[in-house]
């Protein structure tokens, strides 16, 4: 018999953290990273970086609950996926104000909304996925995803405040431009991929200078990047879709 272990939500800040360690690139790119002057480069720029704002803190969270979501389709964890559901349903977000370079506007969709939306279905999967289990593991997992869904409903009675994102689609290699000002000098985005195997990846320059801030190209369904800036910037955010398939995602940012 294979024994389940049920995720606490005790463990999830820790966990959260160590799967975001090394995800992503700053000004340094994931194909510069085997670089030895590029390795200590990175290492001084960590040194120096800011301490993180509690609303980057959350956009490290949704990129965690992701990567969760892949842990557990592959390890077979109905409790992984009901505890990336619990972090992708109840963390707060914006909407966040930006705008297209060509093609399709933004979907007007309430992003929170949309965060939910990915939560229930992730609670849906871990329900089904628990359905050959021996009846008391079942039972564990029903009970799990039952406070789940109630802390995800009651998180839909009006918090707000936190990042902002949106979500899009982007076609079969194609790409989406987006610009919108930063502010605060030190900023994460993130474009989260739940449910369809795409490799995204992100760039983001500056919208006037075209000089590169940050890059995140390493084979993936999701993307992440941390830079540094001035206090206030505008800047254009590229998304591309090196996968035959369209693509939906969330871009969140602090």
């Amino acid at each position: 018999m294979r024994m389940r272990v049920v995720v606490s939500w005790g463990v999830v800040v820790g966990v959260c953290a160590a799967l975001n360690v090394g995800r992503g690139t700053t000004a340094i790119g994931a194909d510069e990273r085997a670089s030895p002057t590029a390795t200590a480069a990175a290492a001084q720029e960590t040194k120096e970086k800011p301490k993180l704002s509690e609303e980057a803190k959350l956009v490290g969270a949704i990129q965690a609950a992701h990567e969760l979501v892949d842990f557990g389709r592959k390890e077979k964890a109905p409790e992984v996926l009901l505890t990336a559901a619990r972090i992708l349903g109840t963390v707060p977000i914006q909407r966040l104000k930006a705008e297209t370079k060509e093609g399709s506007p933004i979907p007007d969709t309430d992003p929170q909304a949309a965060l939910r939306e990915q939560a229930d279905k992730l609670i849906t999967e871990a329900r089904d996925m628990a359905q050959g289990f021996p009846r008391e593991q079942r039972a564990a997992v029903e009970a799990l995803a039952k406070t789940t869904s109630s802390l995800v409903d009651e998180q839909r009675r009006g918090v707000v405040g936190g990042p902002r994102g949106f979500p899009d689609t982007v076609g079969p290699n194609g790409q989406r431009f987006y610009t919108f000002d930063l502010y605060g000098g030190f900023t994460t985005v993130d474009v989260t991929n739940t449910f369809v195997a795409a490799d995204l990846d992100l760039r983001v320059v500056g919208t006037l200078t075209g000089l590169e801030y940050a890059r995140d190209t390493a084979p993936s369904s999701n993307a992440r990047v941390g830079f540094s800036h001035l206090p206030i910037a505008k800047v254009t955010v590229i998304v591309t879709n090196c996968s035959g398939v369209a693509a939906p995602f969330f871009l969140s940012t602090n």
